[in-house]
């Protein structure tokens, strides 16, 4: 997941033809789940975070119970949903991201929560 994280983050920068660029995953992503296992983070990792930023605000999806579900690509309990977004907000904040969480609404609705949001910083 890092190495994958990373090799994104270089596709998307080699091929930049905007400011703005949105990631579903991140390296921050693979460090707290790393973090959750107790696997060390290495010197080497710190530097890759430091290497590969991402802009801030970082926005977050926080968990929803009324449309959360388990299925092949989501593993976790909603008691483990809830304890991973908590640890990756944390993950984010340590390393100096403004994290922004997301209102539980519509689709639209929240992607006109971020346009709004990120037009604010980028005039």
């Amino acid at each position: 997941m890092r190495e994958e994280s990373i090799r994104s983050y270089e596709r998307v920068m080699k091929d930049i033809d905007s400011s703005i660029y949105f990631f579903d995953r991140g390296l921050l992503d693979a460090i707290c789940y790393m973090r959750m296992q107790k696997i060390t983070i290495s010197t080497h990792m710190l530097d890759q975070i430091a290497k590969y930023r991402y802009a801030n605000p970082v926005f977050v999806l926080p968990p929803w119970p009324e449309i959360y579900q388990k299925d092949t690509e989501r593993k976790q309990d909603w008691k483990e949903a809830k304890s991973t977004f908590a640890q990756m907000k944390e993950a984010y904040v340590a390393f100096g991201y403004q994290v922004i969480e997301l209102p539980k609404s519509s689709v639209t609705d929240r992607a006109e929560f971020i346009l709004n949001h990120i037009g604010q910083h980028i005039k």
